[in-house]
C-alpha cells in the first residue's frame, strides 16, 4: 500500500499532534484518528501512526535543527538517519563536484544537504514507501535538483544509469533486517552488497557510510577510512575514495575536531607500563579505540597502557586536555572487591551522582551500583572497573575539568 504523503498532510498533522498532547498510542487514539478519518483503512493508519511516531522521535531527538522540524520520518528512517550536523561533513567532500549519484536514500538529509550545493544529485531508494516519503520532504522543501529513482541499486545502475555521468558516489546502505535488529556485521549484509559498492566505477570521490563497529579486512585499493564522532560516541565510519581524507582519520564533529596517524606501527604491546607508579588515566574517544590508531595516539601524547587490551591510557603526570579523551586524577587502585569498595564509598562520602565507567569488566555498571550504597553528602568521584591480566581491579578517580 503506497499513497500520496502530501495528500495526507492533514491527517498526519491531527495524528502527530494527538499523539504528543498523550505521551503514546493508547487504543483510545487509534479510535479517535479513525472516527476523524473513516475513509482510511486500517493498514494505512498503521503506517501514519509509524510515520507520526518516527518523525515526533525525529523532532525531539536533537539530530536536527528546526529547518527539518517539518520533515516526515517512519520509525526505522529516524533511527538510520544520519544527523543533519554530520550530514553536512559528507557534504563538505561533495562541494565542487558538478553531478552526484546517491544509493539509498532514506530518509533524504543526507540527499537534501548534497543537493544545496546547487548541482543535480540522482538518488536511488529501493523501498517505495521510504521513497514517496522522501518525494514529499524534497517538495515540501523545494529540492528540485533532486531525481529519485526507486527500485533496487543493482538493478537501476546495470539498466539505465550511465556512470561516467557521475562525478561522485555517496552511498549509505541499509544495515537492519526485516524485523529492525542489527544485521550481523559483514559485507554481503548490507543492501545493496558492500563489495558490490566498493567496485563501483565512478571516476570522482566516491563516499560509503557503514557501521563503525565493522573491522574490513579488506578494502579495494585507493580506499580509506575515517571515523565519525558526535557527542561522545563513535556514529558511524565512512570509507572514501578519491578525496582528501587520510587513512584513519577521526572527525569529531561537534568539537570541529580531527586527527590523523603518522602510521608509525606503534604496538599496544610497545606502550605498557607498570600501573602502580601513574597518577592519572585516561578515557580515550570510542572512536580512538574503533579506528586501530589507538597506541600511536598514545605514544605521541606521552600516555601508556596498563594492560594491552585494554583501552584507558595512563601517565605519572596530567596530559594536556583534549578533545579525543577524559582525564582523571587517580585516588587509589586495587583489586576489585564489593566489600572494600563499599567501604572506600562510604568513606570518601561519595554520593549517588559518582559515576561508574567500565572496560573490559565482566559486569555492567548499573549492575555493580545495584549492589552499593552511597552516602547522603556532597562528594562524588568516580569508580572505574577494569582488569590487568584478566584479574578485576578498580580505580577510585577525579574527573579533572577543562
Amino acid at each position: 500500500m503506497i499513497f500520496n504523503f502530501l495528500e495526507k498532510e492533514n491527517i498526519l498533522t491531527f495524528s502527530k499532534n494527538l499523539l504528543l498532547q498523550n505521551s503514546g498510542i493508547t487504543p483510545a487514539i487509534v479510535t479517535k484518528i479513525r472516527k476523524q478519518f473513516p475513509q482510511i483503512s486500517l493498514e494505512e493508519l498503521k503506517v501514519i501512526i509509524d510515520i507520526a511516531v518516527g518523525s515526533i522521535h525525529a523532532q525531539q531527538s536533537g539530530k536536527f535543527s528546526q529547518a527539518y522540524s517539518d520533515w516526515l520520518f517512519t520509525k526505522q528512517t529516524y533511527e538510520q538517519s544520519t544527523s543533519e550536523f554530520i550530514a553536512e561533513h559528507h557534504a563538505s567532500k561533495f562541494k565542487n563536484i558538478e553531478s552526484i549519484l546517491e544509493i539509498c536514500t532514506g530518509a533524504g538529509i543526507d540527499t537534501s544537504i548534497l543537493a544545496k550545493t546547487g548541482k543535480p544529485v540522482v538518488t536511488i531508494e529501493s523501498n517505495k514507501l521510504i521513497s514517496n516519503l522522501a518525494i514529499r520532504n524534497f517538495t515540501k522543501h523545494h529540492l528540485n535538483n533532486i531525481t529519485l529513482l526507486q527500485g533496487e541499486a543493482e538493478n537501476i545502475i546495470d539498466k539505465t544509469i550511465n556512470l561516467d555521468r557521475f562525478k561522485g558516489l555517496w552511498a549509505d546502505p541499509s544495515r537492519r533486517a526485516s524485523d529492525g535488529k542489527r544485521l550481523s556485521i559483514i559485507e554481503s549484509d548490507y543492501q545493496p552488497n558492500l563489495r558490490w559498492l566498493l567496485n563501483l566505477s565512478i571516476n570522482g570521490i566516491m563516499g560509503i557510510k557503514i557501521s563503525s563497529a565493522i573491522n574490513l579486512d579488506y578494502l579495494p585499493d585507493g580506499w580509506k577510512r575515517e571515523w565519525i564522532g558526535y557527542k561522545n560516541e563513535c556514529k558511524e565510519q565512512i570509507l572514501w575514495k578519491n578525496c582528501d581524507v587520510q587513512e584513519g582519520t577521526i572527525s569529531l564533529i561537534d568539537k570541529h575536531s580531527s586527527w590523523s596517524p603518522d602510521y608509525l606501527n606503534i604496538k599496544p604491546t610497545e606502550i605498557v607500563i607498570p600501573v602502580n607508579k601513574v597518577h592519572y588515566l585516561v578515557d580515550p574517544h570510542s572512536c580512538l579505540v574503533r579506528s586501530g590508531y589507538l597506541a600511536e595516539f598514545y605514544h605521541k601524547n606521552n600516555i601508556g597502557l596498563f594492560d594491552h587490551r585494554i583501552g584507558y591510557g595512563i601517565g605519572n603526570s596530567a596530559p594536556d586536555f583534549s578533545d579525543f579523551y577524559s582525564i582523571f586524577e587517580i585516588i587509589e587502585q586495587s583489586d576489585f572487591n564489593y566489600k572494600y569498595l563499599q567501604n572506600r564509598i562510604l568513606t570518601l562520602n561519595w554520593n549517588k551522582e559518582t559515576e561508574i565507567k567500565k572496560r573490559g569488566f565482566p559486569e555492567l555498571p548499573d549492575e555493580v551500583r545495584k549492589k552499593l550504597r552511597f552516602s547522603n553528602g556532597d562528594e562524588k568521584g568516580v569508580i572505574i572497573l577494569s582488569k590487568i591480566d584478566n584479574k578485576k581491579i578498580v580505580f577510585l578517580a577525579k574527573r579533572i575539568l577543562l
